[in-house]
């Protein structure tokens, strides 16, 4: 399998001489989406509240009246665009 010849090589990666496995650059790269519980916490730790909603969407609010809908299951990938609302959210809430 090609997409996994790192695994199969001897060769050890290195950043700033410490070495690196493939387990510990994934965050770095951010590869991978992610999940809508995530976005829910960061939401919740910078003052929004759940306001409830209809099947899978929830609707978050901040007390300066910042509004946000979120959809999805809890353990379901979050799409770029809600990661990028929830980002923005958060920033508008900060000033």
């Amino acid at each position: 399998m090609t997409c996994c010849r790192w695994l199969q090589t001897t060769e050890v990666w290195t950043i700033a001489g410490e070495p690196l496995d493939m387990r510990s650059i994934v965050p770095i790269l951010n590869l991978m989406p992610r999940k809508v519980r995530q976005l829910l916490s960061d939401l919740e730790r910078a003052g929004f509240v759940n306001r409830g909603g209809k099947g899978s969407h929830r609707n978050l609010e901040h007390p300066k009246g910042i509004r946000v809908t979120i959809s999805g299951k809890l353990g379901d990938d979050a799409q770029h665009y809600q990661e990028k609302q929830t980002r923005r959210a958060i920033e508008d809430s900060r000033t």
